[in-house]
């Protein structure tokens, strides 16, 4: 957060980086790690290809935040448009890294919020059960 760059875990206690890749700016804090503080992954890189690049394995992407057409209705609220405003970033961000994957999946639970515990079973299922078309 406080330099304005990604920073990539793969080695040591991953404990923190876990937890700071959880820390979702204006829900939950910063994460100190190493005396600098460290939010959500997707601030900076929501779609990670750098640290893989130099792998020979083919690498399958996940993309859970593919923003779904709303309806007016839909975007009744300043919180809803946030939230689609966030989402519709984060794709145009990252959406150029798609095809640099063997395979990239957009899984369709958009109308699930990642915010709320008890959406997490169903996001699990349903993820589950698309990818069973594969």
């Amino acid at each position: 957060m406080q330099k304005g760059c990604a920073r990539y875990f793969n080695t040591g206690d991953l404990i923190n980086p876990v937890l700071a890749s959880c820390a979702i700016p204006g829900i939950f804090n910063p994460v100190e790690i190493d005396g600098e503080l460290y939010s959500d992954g997707g601030v900076m890189d929501n779609f990670p290809l750098e640290p893989l690049r130099s792998s020979k394995l083919k690498v399958i992407g996940s993309f859970l935040s593919y923003p779904e057409k709303r309806t007016k209705k839909d975007l009744s609220s300043t919180l809803k448009v946030v939230n689609q405003a966030t989402k519709l970033i984060s794709l145009s961000n990252e959406e150029h890294k798609f095809h640099q994957t063997y395979l990239t999946v957009c899984f369709p639970v958009d109308k699930y919020s990642g915010y709320k515990k008890t959406d997490v079973d169903k996001i699990y299922k349903e993820a589950t059960e698309y990818l069973k078309d594969f």
